[in-house]
């Protein structure tokens, strides 16, 4: 930076009058899932920004945007036990494919490409998933209602919310096994630091509670499911299906490098522990209400500058942090009409 550049780091106000959006609110009963719980200990200002503005951005975040589309394909192939997996990614994808295409001026040229880059593979991602996880839909017993399943646990003053993959029963010839609960997850590498945290995993360690409390199933394991993205590229000379059986037959012919499953067994103790953590979560955030002299102003929440960075991007929000709101970051972003809008939107 030039020593004789100068920066206006303080701003009078982050929300300007000319703003496009509703004012923040804080709904009661307030309502936590395992994302909002995590932007919560990440970054005041960005929980601010997501769950009390609700402001949303238009661009799509590319891993959510690819790991939505990727849970339902899942979800429908595994309600029928004789679907195709390559109709049901057609299906779902496909418009997902002319929505993108439709949005193509909000991106970038380069980030337009790469999305549209892992959009493409997903088929054959998914075509060879279903090539090597197949015999699940015969060993499980999958109920449709198990699929994409929402819960809610009252807890008293506030709420927990979420929304589980897929719960199925290990076909057993002499006793009923409780119930256990797959996690579904892509993911660009899968290393020790990546399997080590998921016993301590927040959304992992929610989804048992929620089907505990939420649902009444007796859950003790999270079968969490990890399928590695694929670098293969289109070839200049290949049809969309011919880079879709090749990129199915890599991960068929090479299932330990693109899959990962791991059964992680919970007790009441790790239950019970979950429930102090929502509990305690939920009381720092009134705390820090009630000790704010306006909680509906966005100064008031505080910056953990280590989260403006990360993974080599800078946060999605960070327009927000440094300028002022108005009419043009209505440009950039949308307001949500739902505080918890993912738990039904694809981009979760």
């Amino acid at each position: 930076m030039s020593t004789n550049t100068i920066r206006k780091i303080l701003l009078p106000q982050l929300i300007a009058p000319t703003s496009p959006f509703e004012s923040a609110e804080i709904l009661e009963p307030f309502v936590w899932t395992s994302s909002a719980l995590k932007t919560f200990r990440r970054c005041k200002r960005l929980f601010y920004w997501k769950y009390l503005l609700r402001l949303n951005r238009r661009i799509r975040n590319k891993n959510l945007f690819i790991g939505g589309l990727f849970h339902e394909v899942l979800g429908q192939w595994y309600r029928s036990k004789h679907s195709s997996m390559a109709k049901v990614a057609e299906k779902i994808i496909t418009p997902g494919v002319n929505q993108l295409e439709a949005e193509a001026a909000l991106y970038d040229q380069d980030d337009y490409d790469d999305i549209m880059t892992d959009v493409h593979m997903l088929t054959g991602m998914l075509v060879g998933y279903s090539r090597v996880y197949g015999v699940d839909r015969l060993e499980w017993d999958i109920e449709r209602k198990g699929i994409e399943q929402e819960f809610e646990v009252n807890m008293g003053d506030f709420i927990y919310r979420g929304k589980i993959d897929l719960c199925a029963r290990r076909r057993s010839k002499h006793k009923i096994k409780k119930a256990s609960l797959f996690e579904h997850k892509t993911a660009s590498r899968i290393d020790e630091s990546y399997i080590d945290r998921l016993s301590l995993d927040t959304q992992v360690r929610g989804y048992v509670f929620g089907a505990i409390h939420g649902l009444g199933i007796p859950v003790d394991e999270v079968i969490y499911d990890v399928v590695k993205k694929c670098k293969l590229r289109r070839k200049g000379d290949e049809t969309l299906k011919q880079y879709y059986e090749r990129i199915a037959e890599d991960y068929e012919m090479r299932p330990g490098f693109y899959f990962y499953r791991e059964a992680l067994k919970f007790d009441k103790s790790d239950i019970d522990a979950f429930e102090y953590e929502v509990r305690q979560t939920h009381r720092e955030f009134r705390l820090l209400v009630a000790d704010m002299a306006n909680p509906l102003d966005p100064r008031e929440w505080g910056i953990n500058d280590a989260a403006c960075r990360e993974f080599f991007r800078l946060c999605e929000f960070h327009s927000c942090c440094t300028e002022c709101v108005d009419a043009r970051t209505g440009l950039l972003f949308e307001q949500r009409d739902s505080l918890h809008q993912e738990l039904t939107d694809i981009s979760d």
